[in-house]
C-alpha cells in the first residue's frame, strides 16, 4: 500500500491507495477481453465504482467518478480501445474489470518518493493536468505526492509530467480506493492486475506493495 499522511488519515478514515512497480516490455497484448463482456458480467466493479462516485460527492465533484462512467459506456457498447497504445488500452481494461480508479506513471519521471495526502502538504496546491490545463487544487483534497509535488489527483487525475508514453520502459502502477471499499478487497485486486500483466505480456514485477 501507499504511504498514508497522517493528514490524510485524520480526514479520510479509511482511504487507501495501492501501487506497483513494473518494467514494461514493449509487446503486443494481443486481444484483450471485450469491454462490454467484461463490463456486463462484473456486478462488484460496479459496485467499486459507485463507492468511489459517492467519495466524489464528498469531496464537492457534481459528476461521477470517471470509472463508473466508462463502466456505463462499455456495457452500451460505445465504449472501445484506442488499438494505438499497449498501455492506455490495458489500463482502460483494468478500470473496467476491477472498478478501480487506475493510474501508470513514467517511473523516470516521478522519481521514488510517493505520498498519498492532502494537497496543502505538497509545495504548491496546482500541477499541469495531462490535458496540459493547470489544476488548482483545494487544500483538503487528496493527492499523490512526489518529491513534494502533486502528480496525480483523486478528483482531478493525473498530470502531464509523468504519464506514460511510447518511451516509457519503467512504471509506478497506482490503484486508488474509496473509503468504504475494503483494504483486503484492495490489495488483493491488485495482486490480480499485477499477475494478469504478466500473464499477458505487458510488463515484469519489480516492487509490490
Amino acid at each position: 500500500m501507499i504511504h498514508c499522511s497522517d493528514l490524510l488519515a485524520e480526514k479520510y478514515p479509511g482511504l487507501t491507495a495501492a501501487m506497483w512497480q513494473a518494467t514494461f516490455l514493449g509487446e503486443s497484448v494481443g486481444d484483450l477481453p471485450s469491454l462490454m463482456a467484461i463490463a456486463s458480467e462484473n456486478t462488484e466493479a460496479q459496485r467499486r465504482a459507485t463507492n468511489m462516485t459517492a467519495f466524489f460527492r464528498e469531496l464537492g465533484a457534481k459528476g461521477r467518478s470517471p470509472v463508473e462512467f466508462q463502466i456505463e459506456k462499455a456495457q452500451d457498447g460505445t465504449l472501445a480501445y484506442s488499438r494505438r497504445n499497449i498501455l492506455v488500452d490495458y489500463l482502460l481494461y483494468t478500470e473496467v474489470w476491477s472498478g478501480f480508479l487506475i493510474g501508470f506513471h513514467d517511473r523516470e519521471a516521478l522519481g521514488e518518493n510517493l505520498v498519498y495526502g492532502l494537497a496543502k502538504e505538497a509545495d504548491a496546491p496546482s500541477f499541469e493536468h495531462i490535458s496540459r490545463k493547470t489544476v488548482t487544487m483545494r487544500p483538503d483534497e487528496p493527492a499523490l505526492i512526489a518529491n513534494g509535488r502533486i502528480v496525480a489527483s483523486l478528483r482531478h487525475g493525473p498530470d502531464f509530467a509523468t504519464r506514460v508514453h511510447d518511451k516509457t520502459t519503467s512504471l509506478w502502477g497506482v490503484l486508488f480506493a474509496a473509503p468504504s471499499d475494503r483494504r483486503d478487497t484492495v490489495e488483493r485486486v491488485m495482486a490480480m492486475i499485477c499477475d494478469d500483466g504478466v500473464t499477458r505480456g505487458v510488463w515484469s514485477l519489480g516492487t509490490v506493495g
